[in-house]
């Protein structure tokens, strides 16, 4: 009797780990959705466009990702977010990805 309940016991758990380790593996898969569309950076002051974190090789100014609000006087200042500046407190701007 003690072995049959040790079964089922552990079979129960075995089935609960198991039901736990499906979504880790599904979100694995649909993770690389977004690995073939890049993020966009943009400079703020002219056309150029990279598809990594830096600096406008033109204007020396750091490149916004697309569809991140900033503030056109700092730069620096950019947020996930709409918001103000908190040096200049004015409206942030939102970098619209270019058509």
């Amino acid at each position: 009797m003690k072995k049959l309940l040790l079964l089922i016991i552990t079979c129960a758990f075995a089935q609960g780990v198991y039901a736990q380790e499906a979504p880790a593996a599904t979100a694995k898969t649909t993770s690389h959705k977004h690995a073939d569309s890049p993020a966009k950076y943009r400079c703020p002051k002219c056309e150029y466009s990279a598809t990594e974190r830096g600096d406008c090789p033109t204007d020396h100014v750091a490149l916004i990702k697309d569809g991140s609000y900033y503030c056109t006087e700092h730069n620096n200042e950019v947020s996930a977010q709409p918001g103000k500046c908190s040096k200049c407190h004015k409206k942030l701007t939102k970098m619209a990805p270019k058509a």
